[in-house]
């Protein structure tokens, strides 16, 4: 193979690395984690919540995540259950970034009975910026058995899960732009190297045979 085909194959190449990048796209190696059932709950308390979970751990900004938590009712009074909640703190305390997502229910379908339980789904599409959150998610129900309010029953949380360490990462950010281009690039370099020294050898070994 001559030079001249060499640096041809090279200069098609990196035309083809330009006319593609603005289509590259890599992302943070995304590793889907198995979630253990967590247990949380207030002990001592007639109204209790626990298993918290949530489907991944390593989410892609846009993602639908489903959240699910029981809460039980160990007293003698029905109890009314306002939602359910999934409250990610940012992990360097940038408040900004926050969010709460929130599922309520219906009025007719939300008392746990004496001695019973509910077990709540929340299917929510994540929408928070880029970065590493602390996730709780809890219930928020109103505690029958406090007798100290003149205005009925207060609405309390019972948290189910608390401080589970989620990352979020967003597919069209500048960032991972960037990452795409240089590792494309990078990889079509090698390329070019690769083709250059496997002419070349191969040019070589076949003189040696005259």
């Amino acid at each position: 193979m001559s030079k001249n085909f060499g640096l041809k194959v090279g200069l098609c190449l990196i035309i083809a690395l330009f006319a593609t990048t603005p289509f590259s796209n890599v992302s943070n190696a995304i590793v889907s984690l198995p979630i253990t059932e967590n247990t949380f709950s207030q002990t001592g308390e007639l109204i209790q919540a626990f298993n918290g979970n949530m489907s991944d751990t390593s989410i892609i900004r846009g993602d639908t995540i489903y959240f699910y938590a029981t809460l039980a009712n160990l007293g003698d009074q029905s109890v009314t259950v306002i939602s359910l909640n999934a409250e990610f703190v940012h992990a360097e305390n940038s408040t900004q970034f926050n969010r709460r997502y929130t599922v309520e229910f219906d009025r007719d379908h939300r008392s746990i009975g004496p001695e019973d339980s509910f077990t709540a789904t929340m299917e929510e599409v994540i929408t928070n910026a880029e970065a590493s959150y602390y996730v709780s998610i809890f219930f928020v129900a109103e505690n029958v058995y406090d007798e100290s309010s003149d205005f009925g029953p207060p609405a309390l949380n019972y948290t189910a899960v608390e401080d589970v360490l989620v990352s979020v990462v967003d597919l069209g950010s500048s960032s991972n732009v960037i990452i795409g281009i240089g590792i494309t690039f990078g990889v079509i370099v090698l390329i070019v190297i690769g083709i250059i020294v496997y002419g070349w050898l191969k040019e070589k070994l076949s003189k040696r045979k005259y």
